[in-house]
């Protein structure tokens, strides 16, 4: 099943990229696991995949934008689990220098969440607060390496930390 998911994440992420679509590529290294995440989006539609050792997804869906400040999105897809059907959705709001996201996915292997509260310290440096799914709660700083280029470190309360870098195409 795992490599089924891997596969159909891949083709959905080829496809919105060949499609135009803005296309984020994410590695992701905590203590113990790797991960590596796409997400595409383009007006109106998104397509995000996750793998790592053990577990995969792979989701599509809607996305609405009311105002300039307010993101939301909504979608459907398959993890490897069990019960193959998993949702997810967020709800993002931006003002000024400071923003604020929701996700949230439920499915076969459970309920999942990340909040985020961010604030834009310079044109480089954001930093700000998280609470997420079997991490707990944390503090953490982005650095933007350049406009696509982002490196972002979190530290939680229970000692767990995540080192990620990103990059959009």
């Amino acid at each position: 099943m795992f490599k089924n998911i891997v596969i159909v994440a891949l083709a959905l992420v080829v496809f919105a990229s060949f499609a135009g679509a803005q296309t984020t590529v994410k590695i992701e290294l905590s203590e113990g696991s790797t991960s590596l995440s796409m997400f595409c989006r383009d007006n109106g539609y998104f397509v995000s995949a996750l793998g790592s050792k053990n577990w995969a997804k792979a989701i599509m869906g809607a996305t609405y934008s009311p105002t300039p400040w307010v993101d939301l999105g909504l979608g459907i897809g398959l993890e490897q689990a069990d019960s193959p059907i998993r949702i997810s959705g967020w709800a993002r709001l931006n003002q000024g220098d400071v923003s604020f996201c929701h996700l949230f996915e439920d499915g076969g292997s459970g309920p999942w969440h990340k909040t985020t509260l961010t604030m834009k310290v310079d044109e480089y440096l954001s930093i700000g607060a998280i609470d997420r799914s079997f991490m707990g709660r944390g503090a953490f700083a982005e650095y933007a390496i350049s406009e696509k280029n982002v490196v972002n470190a979190t530290v939680y309360e229970e000692g767990d930390w995540t080192l990620s870098l990103s990059q959009s195409f």
